[in-house]
């Protein structure tokens, strides 16, 4: 969200997106004006029907997407309708896409040095690139912030990577040092895990089944180096349905 909001300041384009502004040639976009993009890669639907499980239509623009909660995959373009309980709401993360996630911090300041997660999404390959400053101050407008540029890459149908690049600038209090994790949706359990080349011992990184998930800790990443950490032997699991 901090990113976004620095893109706004730069660009002038909003945080939340009609979906028309990205996919102007497509006539559904202007049909569908309760949906909208936070950034370009994530999909919301806000459910605006009554009900303990309630029956939202869902327009998905062309690509793959998945469901952020379930991890469900749809192809667009084309229009589902889903049944949506009250402990979540229709959220999907376009192929290539990378969400970064954070535990919340009760100040903007606390947030450049707390340890970050990368969630890459199979189906493409993508990148994003994170802003970070101090989080007080009118420093940025000096151009004091630091950019990470953060890569997925799908080499083969049972090898794909996450590349955290090394940050570039500075702000008064900016870390040299940082905790990462990095997770890989929708995938079968890796044979092995790699960093920078060399194998990740057992004890750093998980797979979880049940929600198809692979996660790999990266402790105490140096941010003027390269990380990149491949997962082989996993293959990319396709058309998950939504829970019953």
């Amino acid at each position: 969200l901090y990113t976004l909001s620095n893109e706004t300041t730069r660009t002038g384009l909003p945080m939340t997106r009609a979906l028309y502004l990205d996919y102007p040639s497509q006539s559904e976009a202007y049909n569908h004006d309760s949906e909208y993009l936070l950034g370009s890669n994530v999909l919301v639907a806000p459910v605006t029907t009554p009900g303990p499980v309630a029956s939202t239509s869902v327009w998905f623009p062309p690509g793959t997407w998945t469901d952020f909660f379930t991890g469900a995959t749809f192809t667009g373009p084309a229009t589902k309708t889903l049944n949506v309980p009250l402990n979540r709401m229709p959220v999907f993360v376009k192929a290539g896409g990378i969400v970064p996630l954070q535990a919340a911090t009760s100040k903007a300041q606390d947030s450049g040095t707390a340890p970050l997660t990368f969630r890459a999404y199979p189906g493409a390959s993508g990148s994003y690139s994170l802003y970070s400053d101090a989080g007080t101050g009118l420093g940025y407008q000096k151009g004091q912030s630091t950019t990470t540029t953060v890569t997925y890459r799908e080499r083969n149908k049972r090898e794909s990577s996450v590349t955290i690049a090394l940050t570039t600038g500075a702000y008064p209090g900016s870390p040299t040092t940082r905790d990462f994790t990095v997770q890989f949706a929708n995938r079968t359990k890796p044979t092995n895990v790699v960093l920078n080349g060399a194998a990740v011992p057992a004890s750093q990184w998980t797979y979880d089944a049940a929600t198809r998930m692979v996660t790999v800790t990266v402790p105490r990443a140096n941010l003027s180096s390269t990380q990149t950490i491949t997962v082989r032997g996993s293959n990319v699991v396709t058309g998950v349905t939504e829970p019953p």
